[in-house]
Order: C-alpha cells, then sequence, then structure tokens
C-alpha cells in the first residue's frame, strides 16, 4: 500500500509541475463556467446540469487521452524497463496513477462545483439544486470520466502506435450522449432498432437535447445508478487482469481466482438491473416519452371489451411508488343493470396481478389493452354494492411517471381502474390526446402511501402516509421537485424551479377565473366550484395549436407549465387563454373523437367572439382566427388539391369571422349559435366544415 500511495503522489507532483495540465484545466473550466451561466441566466438551474451532455462527450475523450498519457509517461521517459525489476513495481505504478487520474477527476468536479454555487448565489437559486447537483455530477461526470480514464490506460497497455487516437475517438463517441444521434443513419440503414445497445453503453445523459422536467427533475434513477456500477466493476476487473499480466510478464493461473469474486460482484448489479423500473426516456427509443404511447395508441384504437355500466362508490388504496409502480385497490362497485362481469379501465402496461373479493375468493380476469374484464362466478343484482379487491403493478406512462424519483398521477389518467371500457388516450397523426377518464360524481377516497415524498394530492391527510376525503373528480398525487403555498385561499402546488414564475400565478389564477365564469354564461353551464388547488404540472400538451394546456376540475384545476414558464412566459400567452380555458371546461369522449382542426376551429371562433367585448387579454394581437385566415390565403403550394384545401378552410374562416362580425352586438343569438355549435361536437359522429355551413343556412 505504501508503495502505491508513494506512486500516487508522484504522479500528482508531476501532472501538477506539466503546464499542459493547468491549460487543459483552466480551458475546461471556462466552458463549464460558460454552459452553467448560459442556463442559470435565462432562470433555468436544472438545465444548467441537464444541458452539460456535450461536456460529458468531451469529457471521457479527454479522461481517455489523459488516461492513455498517463500509463505512457514512463515510456515517453525511457524509465518504465526500472518498475520490472522491483517486486511489484509496476502493478504498484498502475495503481498509484488510477488514483491520480481519481485525484484529477475530484479536483474538476470539485472546482466546476464552486463556479456552479457562486452561479447558484448569485441568482438566487433555491437551496435544492445545491445537493442534487453533487449526486448528478457523480453520476454523469464522475464515474464516466474514471471509467474512460481507466479504458484509456488499458488501451495504452496494448497499442503504442498512432492507431489509438482513432480509436479512443470511437469509443469515446459509443460510450457518450451523442452515440444513439451518430448512430441514427446506420440504424435506418441497417433497418435495426439498435437504441437498447446504445443506451447501456452510454455514460452520459439518455437525450443531449432534453429540456429539464420542473416536476421531475434531474433523472437519477436506480437504473442509471446500476447501468455505471455495471460499468465500472466489469472495467476495474479488466484493468486488474491487465495490470496482473503486465507485472508478471505473463498471467499466472492464480489469476483466475479474480473471476469468482467477479461474478460475486456482478450478480446483485444485473439482478436489480433486470428489474423492471420507470425510466424516463425523451429520445428516439422505443419506449420514449415521445414513441410509445403515440405508436401504441395509433395501432390500438379502439376497447377491446363492451362497455358494462357500473358505479365505484369508493376506494381503499396502498400504492407504492418505488421504480414501479403497486397498487392495491379495495373498491366498492355497483353494477346499474343484472350481470356476470365488470369491466374496468387500467393503462395497459399496469398489468394485473391477482382480483379477489372481499372474502379473498379468486376472481377470473382477463386484461387485454387499456381494459379489465373480471367475471363473477354468480350473477350480480342491479343497483348492488360488490366489493373487489384489485392488484396490480408495472411502469405508468412515460407522460404520468411514478418511480422512487417522482409520481405525476393527474385524476384523468387511468391509473387507477375507472368504472367502463375506454381507451385511454388516441392518437391523430402526430398528435396524441388523453380522453378525460373523470368519475362524474362524488366518490370516496382513503390512500395509503408509500413514495418519494412530500406528497400532494386532493384529499386531506389524516395521518403519518395515510389521506381521505371525498372529491368529485378522482384522485391527484404528485410528488417530486415541488413545494407548496397559499395564496388568497388558493393552495398552489408548483414546482421549486420556477421560483419567479410562482408571483405570476395569482393574477394568472384570477384571469382564469373571469374567463371562466364568462364562458359558463355564454354556454349556460352548471356553475364550477371556485379554485380552491392549483396544480402547476410539466403534463404533455393536449393541442399543437394552443401552448397553454389546463385541465379545469371541479375541486382542483391542473395547469401545464414547462421550465420557460419561470421567466414570465405563463403570462406571455394571453392569446391563448381563452381557448385553453374552453378547451379544459368542455372535454368529453365526443369531441376528443373529432377531428383536431375541428375542435380549434370552434375554440378559435369563441375566442374571437370573446376578444371582441373584452380585449384586456389580448393585448391588441392579431386574433388567432385572424392569423390562420392570413395563413390559409398565403401559403405557397403548387399542388392544386392543397390549393382547394386551403381556399375552402380560408372560405369557412371568413364565413364565421363575417357572421360573428355582424352579429356582435346580438349575444343572445351568438350564445345560441355556439351553444349548438358545442352540441353537435359532442355528438358521437365526425363533424366537417360542411356541418358548419349549415348551422349558418339555419341561423341556428
Amino acid at each position: 500500500m505504501e508503495k502505491i500511495i508513494s506512486c500516487w503522489k508522484i504522479e500528482l507532483l508531476i501532472l501538477f509541475r506539466n503546464v499542459w495540465t493547468w491549460a487543459t484545466l483552466l480551458l475546461s473550466l471556462t466552458m463549464v463556467g460558460i454552459q452553467f451561466y448560459s442556463r442559470v441566466v435565462t432562470d433555468d438551474p436544472g438545465g444548467a446540469l441537464i444541458s452539460t451532455a456535450f461536456i460529458v462527450q468531451g469529457g471521457l475523450f479527454v479522461s481517455m487521452i489523459f488516461g492513455l498519457y498517463l500509463i505512457r509517461s514512463e515510456v515517453l521517459s525511457s524509465s518504465d524497463e526500472m518498475f520490472y525489476v522491483i517486486p511489484n513495481g509496476y502493478s504498484g505504478k498502475l495503481f498509484g496513477k488510477c488514483l491520480a487520474l481519481l485525484s484529477a477527476i475530484v479536483l474538476f468536479i470539485f472546482l466546476s462545483v464552486l463556479i456552479l454555487y457562486l452561479l447558484y448565489y448569485i441568482f438566487e437559486i433555491p437551496f435544492i439544486f445545491y445537493w442534487k447537483s453533487i449526486p448528478y455530477l457523480t453520476l454523469y461526470w464522475a464515474i464516466p470520466f474514471f471509467i474512460a480514464g481507466i479504458i484509456g490506460m488499458m488501451v495504452g497497455t496494448y497499442q503504442n502506435s498512432r492507431i489509438v487516437y482513432p480509436i479512443l475517438i470511437l469509443a469515446a463517441l459509443l460510450m457518450g450522449p451523442l452515440n444513439v444521434p451518430i448512430t441514427e443513419n446506420v440504424m435506418a440503414l441497417l433497418h435495426t432498432d439498435l437504441t437498447p445497445i446504445m443506451g447501456f453503453l452510454n455514460l452520459g445523459q439518455t437525450d443531449p437535447n432534453s429540456p429539464f422536467d420542473p416536476v421531475y427533475g434531474l433523472p437519477m434513477e436506480i437504473h442509471r445508478w446500476l447501468q455505471k456500477g455495471l460499468w465500472l466493476i466489469t472495467v476495474v476487473f479488466l484493468f486488474s487482469l491487465r495490470t496482473i499480466q503486465i507485472n508478471y510478464q505473463r498471467f499466472p493461473k492464480w489469476g483466475l481466482l479474480l473471476l469468482p469474486g467477479f461474478f460475486i460482484a456482478m450478480f446483485p448489479f444485473i439482478y436489480l438491473f433486470l428489474q423492471e423500473e420507470q425510466v424516463v426516456k425523451t429520445g428516439i427509443e422505443v419506449d420514449s416519452v415521445r414513441k410509445y404511447d403515440l405508436n401504441y395508441y395509433t395501432m390500438n384504437t379502439k376497447a377491446n371489451f363492451k362497455n358494462m355500466d357500473s358505479v365505484i362508490e369508493s376506494y381503499e388504496i396502498d400504492v407504492k411508488s418505488f421504480r414501479n409502480l403497486k397498487v392495491r385497490t379495495k373498491m366498492k362497485v355497483k353494477p346499474l343493470k343484472e350481470t356476470n362481469h365488470l369491466v374496468f379501465t387500467l393503462y395497459h402496461q399496469l398489468k394485473v396481478q391477482s382480483v379477489t373479493t372481499e372474502n379473498n375468493t379468486d376472481l377470473i380476469f382477463h386484461q387485454m389493452g387499456d381494459q379489465v374484464k373480471v367475471i363473477f362466478p354468480e350473477l350480480l343484482p342491479a343497483e348492488k354494492l360488490q366489493t373487489i379487491i384489485i392488484n396490480y403493478e408495472g411502469t405508468s406512462s412515460q407522460y404520468y411517471f411514478a418511480n422512487e424519483q417522482a409520481v405525476m398521477l393527474p385524476s384523468y389518467f387511468p391509473w387507477l381502474p375507472i368504472a367502463g371500457s375506454y381507451q385511454a388516450m388516441t392518437a391523430e397523426g402526430l398528435q396524441l390526446r388523453r380522453y378525460p377518464l373523470l368519475p362524474n360524481h362524488s366518490t370516496e377516497y382513503v390512500l395509503r402511501y408509500s413514495g418519494p415524498e412530500p406528497l400532494h394530492t386532493n384529499l386531506s391527510i389524516k395521518g403519518e402516509g395515510v389521506w381521505s376525503g371525498k372529491v368529485p373528480n378522482g384522485l391527484t398525487i404528485v410528488s417530486g421537485m415541488l413545494t407548496e403555498t397559499t395564496i388568497r385561499k388558493t393552495k398552489i402546488v408548483y414546482p421549486i424551479s420556477l421560483y419567479k414564475m410562482i408571483h405570476t400565478v395569482p393574477e394568472y389564477v384570477d384571469k382564469v377565473e373571469v374567463i371562466r365564469n364568462n364562458i359558463q354564461s355564454d354556454f349556460s353551464m352548471q356553475r364550477f366550484s371556485d379554485i380552491s388547488t392549483v396544480y402547476l404540472l410539466s403534463i404533455p400538451n393536449e393541442s399543437m395549436t394552443f401552448p397553454l394546456n389546463i385541465w379545469s376540475l371541479d375541486d382542483h384545476m391542473i395547469i401545464g407549465v414547462n421550465q420557460m414558464y419561470n421567466n414570465g412566459d405563463l403570462l406571455h400567452n394571453e392569446l391563448f387563454l381563452v381557448p385553453s380555458v374552453l378547451s379544459s371546461m368542455i372535454r368529453s369522449s365526443n369531441i376528443v373523437n373529432q377531428k383536431m382542426e375541428m375542435q380549434t376551429l370552434f375554440l378559435e371562433s369563441y375566442s374571437y367572439w370573446y376578444s371582441l367585448r373584452d380585449k384586456s387579454n389580448f393585448n391588441n394581437e392579431i386574433p388567432l382566427m385572424k392569423q390562420h385566415l392570413k395563413f390559409y390565403k398565403t401559403i405557397p403550394t403548387s399542388r392544386e388539391e392543397t390549393k382547394a384545401k386551403y381556399k375552402q378552410k380560408a372560405f369557412v374562416t371568413e364565413e364565421i369571422i363575417r357572421f360573428i362580425d355582424n352579429n356582435k352586438h346580438n349575444e343572445k343569438l351568438l350564445r345560441a349559435f355556439f351553444q349548438n355549435w358545442l352540441d353537435r361536437l359532442d355528438q358521437n359522429e365526425p363533424m366537417n366544415e360542411n356541418d358548419i355551413l349549415e348551422m349558418f343556412d339555419r341561423r341556428v
């Protein structure tokens, strides 16, 4: 050990006396500081870390070159042969070099953290980012750089020619965050999906272009730590074998005794690595956010079982969120007619393990897609409560995650069994929309929860890890990088990273409340309760046209946000506020099934009428309808079919604008017109532009 420590000290002394060491360190820290500053100054403290994927890519190559330099330093000074005649001299020298490599990496990360902390302090970043940055940099910088350095040292022991440099460049590319973009063309050429292999080889971030998710936070799932552990054990083992071989000029038989230790060390990592876990992926992987649900619901468009009318009166739920989602739910269900089976909707990746009665009698069930059919041994009388217990586990949707890091399960997503046979989502082209699978009656809930904390929900807390209450629109549970505050009796649950945006929320909620009341009046809707709880969450958009995404529920409201809202964008989208609020109040399965362009036309038409009555929400901006009308008239195209299509759209849009302008003082007529239009949209048959023109002919 003394020999290793002595070699370590000597290597450090040589490094610190080398001017290139300090030049490389200074240049690297300058790049890191610029990258950190570029994100922190835009109010994106999480992005300061997430965006370092390109630094990691370069750092892997630099670490390999550094390892190569360390291993060749004696060769360059012609002193390498001296260590062969010293007992265990070469092995002691190699392990000393490993410690020198580790010391250099620790120094670089320590100085990088100081730069990051200084920026966080100057820009008054919340404290949680200070301590979150340490494990993040350990996972994505320290361990990968050390692994890369060891690989550089190993390659240097085998190869002394210049061919070593292209080898290290190729290795760095395959091991870095850019490996998927680089091999994307190869995958297309071979018609082979290599993303699982590239994902395991990648020691950096999953997607270098991924923005920071303010709810999920920095991606540090257990799965990622296990992957780095497998890499580290393998590389250290191979390096140890190579060291023994060099030290003894041949490989001794006793060296094989390291194999059992290697397998013993690997077994728990492999076992845990292969267990199911929700890892949020944002790249081009088949199971990524942008691909999985869109592909699934493009191919699976209809429910597998016929609907069976029933009502769930109460839930008693045990939830465990650790790596994946495990749920035991005891439900009291009332069939509305005599039947021998019940059908529920549950997201298809949540696999049912068992269904039993209250007396612990097993029931036959069939799970196909988003539907679960439970069969009873005898007929169930109508209107009589039945108690059943369903156990299920699995990975939730990539949009609505649940693991050891964060939970985001809104009430409109079927993470709990919902009475009836429905699809959770529907796909139209590249657009994915969620069905509003919400109970339309008050339901009793008792929730026992184990997972990331603190938990935020629309139930009342009753004790340690227990919540209960009767709520009208289902159960929402969220946990992650969130906090809450109370503003004028309204509870606001919001991401900690949106520390500047929170000051604009009261004004935003006031505007939403006013618009919602006006919409209720215009459409003669049943009055919603006053907004008591607002959740600001990174839920997916329901429209490509409107950047704002709101779910207006009876007891709480969910507003979609992203990190860009931290610099005030929440209030900069006023042009989209009216259509977004209206969309949140009229969601139904029939409306979701209508083509997106029909929904958009309705929302923009109402917003145009609203803008004529109240200009305070529009800041003299050109209404969306007129923007689209200009687009339809000026879009350059040489195809006659496309010209005819946009000419028809322009004609319909002009007719609507003309009708509203001519009757803008006749509120009774326009209210009747939009109510009739909404009723037509909410029918179980597709609507088209001709249907709208017919409404003009009838003049309502």
